[in-house]
């Protein structure tokens, strides 16, 4: 219980900072798009947030619902990915040091 109660807190922060940035993009977007008054072309930078309000939004729903499914398959997939990343360095590592072994063995 406790691991599935942490995943959701950490969900929770992860939809927070998205939540976040989006809004920071919309206000960025919306003081860009009020520079460009004396071309005249107000409407289309209304269309254009709204446009990408609504993308967002979309995104933003998508990305709940694929967190809300996938979210013990994407802890599992983490993990391993993270078990054979390490496995990968570990080997290099030891193969490096023994062929350094052996290039001072040749030396000598």
């Amino acid at each position: 219980m406790a691991t599935t109660t942490m995943m959701m807190m950490m969900t929770r922060h992860t939809l927070i900072v998205v939540m976040v940035m989006i809004m920071i993009l919309m206000m960025v977007m919306v003081a860009y798009g009020d520079h460009d008054d004396d071309a005249g072309g107000e409407g289309d930078d209304d269309l254009m947030l709204m446009i990408f309000i609504m993308m967002a939004t979309m995104i933003v729903m998508m990305t709940m619902l694929l967190l809300l499914l996938l979210m013990m398959v994407v802890v599992v997939m983490v993990h391993v990915i993270i078990v054979i990343l390490m496995m990968v360095v570990m080997a290099r590592m030891i193969a490096y040091h023994d062929d350094h072994d052996h290039y001072n063995a040749q030396l000598i």
